[in-house]
């Protein structure tokens, strides 16, 4: 891993911003779990319920990757997809930590306390596309193995000085990394003018956004989709998620280009960061 800069400063979270979104994620856990019981028939008010707390557990996940500590990345992204779990399975009728979904991509872990196999892993197809498109691209990146296990996700080191980006487009040089399906690529800028440990917390933001979606949306929407598909498809849904429904990642895009706003303004990067500001030292 090239060396980085320690001393660095970099920009500071907007308070008020930080306490919006964490309280937006307590109404995210709270509004999904209440239309999942309205949906399903179910009590309203023990999905409310539940729904806050996964929702409160989303907000304290997030907190933990903020502090921008490489040992608290990984068990901030649990915590989330925990409170994630709770609120998909508040309209189930089951306790609260009885089927959890655990990234460690591009792996979905599921945790099922008492089942016949209490512990199952399936591919995440989005997730293994984006993997296998870096690793085979032109500059070849590296895998950088300390902060891949200490985020949970792929981290891979490119050769090139500046990554393209939407939101830095020319004459911008391009972004320092970038986040993508659980993916992530930073730059052969790393340790000259931006701070990695600073930059990786807020790449690993995203990826707890992209879990969260996943594992609200995705993957239910993947299980139902492949269980109707007969026994191929209940066969297949069993090493595979086909987590291409995110809608809460189309209404980020959407809502960015319906108000003309640049993509660093979109919901996804203000609320990243909202907890992870980043190790820009030059925007």
């Amino acid at each position: 891993m090239p060396a980085r800069v320690a001393d660095a400063q970099g920009p500071e979270r907007d308070r008020k911003a930080h306490a919006r979104y964490l309280a937006l994620n307590v109404v995210i856990g709270a509004t999904a779990a209440t239309a999942r019981a309205m949906a399903s028939g179910t009590s309203v008010r023990a999905a409310l319920t539940r729904g806050l707390v996964g929702g409160s557990l989303m907000s304290a996940g997030m907190e933990l990757v903020g502090t921008e500590s490489a040992n608290a990345r990984i068990v901030g992204l649990q915590i989330a997809s925990v409170g994630a779990s709770v609120t998909r399975n508040a309209d189930a009728g089951v306790p609260l930590f009885s089927d959890l979904t655990l990234p460690i991509y591009p792996l979905y872990v599921r945790v099922r306390p008492g089942a016949s196999h209490p512990v199952t892993a399936r591919l995440s197809l989005l997730s293994a596309v984006r993997l296998t498109r870096v690793l085979t691209r032109e500059d070849r990146p590296d895998v950088d193995w300390r902060a891949t296990l200490a985020s949970g996700a792929p981290v891979l080191a490119s050769s090139r000085w500046r990554l393209e980006s939407r939101s830095c487009p020319p004459p911008c040089e391009g972004s320092f990394a970038q986040h993508n399906a659980g993916v992530i690529v930073y730059s052969a800028s790393a340790g000259t003018d931006y701070d990695l440990r600073r930059t990786l917390a807020h790449e690993t933001m995203h990826v707890v956004q992209h879990t969260r979606d996943a594992v609200l949306h995705a993957i239910p929407a993947s299980d139902g989709m492949l269980q109707r598909g007969g026994r191929p498809g209940r066969l297949l849904s069993r090493f595979i998620v086909a987590d291409l429904v995110l809608p809460m990642r189309l209404i980020d895009e959407t809502e960015s280009r319906l108000r003309g706003a640049r993509a660093r303004d979109s919901w996804y990067e203000l609320e990243a960061r909202a907890f992870a500001p980043g190790g820009e030292l030059f925007r």
